[in-house]
């Protein structure tokens, strides 16, 4: 009998994908592998393009911040309050996170203080290159040999400190747009291919044969098998395993009946209503937006990542959403969203400003849709699998239309492990120097040091990412962790 339950256990988990990940089931453990695998951290980077209209991304206790064209008012004012229990207090661009605000930490001022402090090139490709490694630039390399990765991006960084023997390394999905991951000075290339995703993460459920139909098929028996085997073994495991492999078996199987296996099928979204009252300067401030549901593959690469983690087989995940296309048709923008939407962003030009706040709600919707199928996995403890990651959201730039590395928005969600004063909004005092003291615009400081104050929450001795001094010969701070954002 035992044999056969072993039997059975091994086939099950070899159909679910988990025969060399390991699901965390500690009734069929020793104590002491139970008590390792417990307590487990994962982490969650999400990148995007461009950077978000900047007007309709700020909150204040009091409402939205005083500005005049690109230059904030209160620069040099520092701001750190709760994210309010109203959604109407909301800015535009983070209300999609509303309903996960006692997990959310929203971060306003931080500088891409070691891009500034690089040698002088394409914005774009100071953005992509620093914003998850913080390190000096390889040139020539990247887009138009205009500036590459010059060291290890965060999350590879990460992966390797927290990896586990037997489990996959990290996983790196893409919806297309250039790749920030970069392995020593080599860029990494994200999985876009959904269908392809799955294959490899669950490949013992699946087939690469080219008929469509044959290929469902396949899948749709694989499932029935599958759930044969889990009915077998169910009633031997303990009750919270039993939890364990339901919600693991609950993922997979949706993934199975959900993933469109022809990736270029036409969408269809919702329609939306917007409404734009001019503000002075012939500025667009949003009212009402009705933002749309993440489109499907967005959607289902979410629910890779949360099988992925939910069932330990692996405990870094990096997330590229750019993908939208020079046109972005659902969201009724039919120009190139760079050149003519993003570059025209600003005050002055509402059809821009308008446009861009759309596009990056958007984002932040499929964010929140990530981090909402976290929230939904229970885990030990009580807790759900957002509590086990910490989520953080990074953009390429600051704005569209200047091209900006200062007053980045930068969004921490989950992580209760981290130490983050999570549910709170922090505006930081922006009144440094420029790197070599060039230009006259003042800095918060260096958002590396975020990134080494998350190395820092899992465990890692490191007290600097990539570059600790400028080109120039000039002094700036990056050593160290960043200051107020600990609970």
């Amino acid at each position: 009998m035992a044999a056969n339950f072993l039997t059975g256990r091994r086939q099950l988990l070899h159909m679910m994908g988990l025969s060399s990940a390991g699901l965390f089931l500690p009734s069929l453990m020793s104590r002491q592998q139970a008590l390792a695998a417990a307590g487990t951290k994962r982490l969650f980077v999400y990148y995007t393009p461009h950077g978000p209209v900047q007007q309709n991304y700020t909150m204040r206790p009091n409402g939205p911040g005083g500005w005049n064209g690109i230059q904030k008012s209160d620069r040099e004012m520092a701001y750190d309050f709760a994210l309010p229990d109203e959604r109407e207090k909301w800015s535009t661009i983070l209300k999609p996170l509303f309903p996960y605000r006692k997990k959310t930490l929203a971060l306003e001022g931080l500088a891409m203080t070691s891009g500034l402090a690089d040698q002088d090139t394409n914005n774009h490709n100071v953005g992509t290159s620093h914003a998850l490694t913080g390190a000096k630039m390889k040139i020539p390399g990247g887009f138009k040999q205009e500036g590459g990765g010059g060291d290890t991006s965060i999350d590879q960084r990460v992966a390797d400190s927290i990896a586990d023997p037997g489990r996959i390394k990290s996983l790196y999905y893409t919806t297309g747009g250039w790749s920030p991951a970069f392995r020593g000075q080599a860029e990494l290339k994200g999985e876009a291919d959904i269908t392809r995703a799955y294959d490899k993460l669950f490949p013992a459920s699946s087939t690469n044969d080219a008929t469509t139909n044959w290929l469902k098929k396949r899948r749709q028996n694989s499932l029935s098998m599958l759930e044969k085997e889990y009915q077998e073994v169910l009633p031997r495991l303990s009750g919270e395993d039993k939890r364990k492999l339901e919600t693991h078996l609950g993922l997979v199987t949706d993934l199975q009946r959900s993933i469109a296996f022809k990736t270029t099928n036409v969408c269809s979204y919702q329609q939306q209503s917007f409404a734009m009252n001019p503000g002075s300067g012939g500025d667009a401030v949003i009212t009402s937006f009705d933002i749309p549901v993440a489109r499907p593959l967005v959607k289902n690469f979410g629910k890779l990542f949360t099988a992925a983690f939910a069932c330990d087989m692996t405990r870094v995940g990096l997330f590229v959403n750019g993908g939208f296309g020079p046109a972005v048709s659902h969201l009724d923008v039919h120009t190139d969203i760079h050149l003519d939407i993003a570059h025209n962003a600003m005050p002055g030009k509402p059809d821009g400003f308008l446009k861009m706040t759309r596009y990056y709600s958007t984002l932040a919707e499929e964010f929140a849709q990530i981090v909402g199928s976290f929230d939904s996995v229970q885990v030990d403890g009580g807790k759900t699998l957002l509590d086990q990651t910490t989520c953080l959201w990074l953009c390429e730039l600051a704005n569209g239309p200047h091209h900006l590395h200062d007053i980045l928005a930068v969004v921490v969600g989950g992580g209760d492990f981290n130490g983050f004063k999570l549910g709170r909004y922090v505006k930081f005092k922006e009144d440094q120097p420029s790197p070599g003291g060039t230009g006259t615009t003042k800095l918060g400081p260096a958002h590396s040091k975020l990134l080494t104050s998350v190395m820092k929450s899992f465990g890692m001795s490191d007290n600097t990412i990539g570059m600790t001094k400028a080109d120039t010969g000039g002094k700036f701070d990056l050593d160290g962790t960043l200051d107020g954002i600990k609970a």
